[in-house]
């Protein structure tokens, strides 16, 4: 196995650590930031505590809060999906290199 083909293999696996982690922390973003804040907003707010304040402070977390939640959230999954498709545009390069190079060797072998 050549150097380039073991340096290949680290960058692909250090990628797919990159991506694992980048999908774990969006699972997470969305269990312990997002659905709490829609759990509070939905049964606390309307359960404990009434009147102009609270209808101000879920109105500033419906408003403020879940839309950069949101943000944030979609950052994340574009970002994921944009490694993804580079990842796969690096791939068919390296794979279109390969059978460029294997045609040039094969012709360089049909001349000598």
């Amino acid at each position: 196995m050549s150097l380039k083909s073991v340096l290949l293999k680290i960058a692909r696996a250090i990628l797919n650590n990159i991506l694992n982690t980048i999908a774990q922390q969006l699972q997470r973003l969305i269990k312990e930031v997002n659905d709490p804040i829609n759990s509070y907003i939905n049964s606390i707010v309307d359960e404990v505590w009434e009147g102009e304040d609270a209808d101000a402070f879920k109105a500033e977390l419906q408003q403020v809060v879940k839309p950069t939640m949101e943000a944030v959230t979609n950052v994340t999954k574009r970002t994921h999906e944009g490694i993804v498709a580079a990842s796969e545009v690096i791939d068919a390069a390296d794979k279109r290199v390969s059978q460029l190079v294997d045609n040039l060797k094969s012709e360089f072998a049909k001349i000598y």
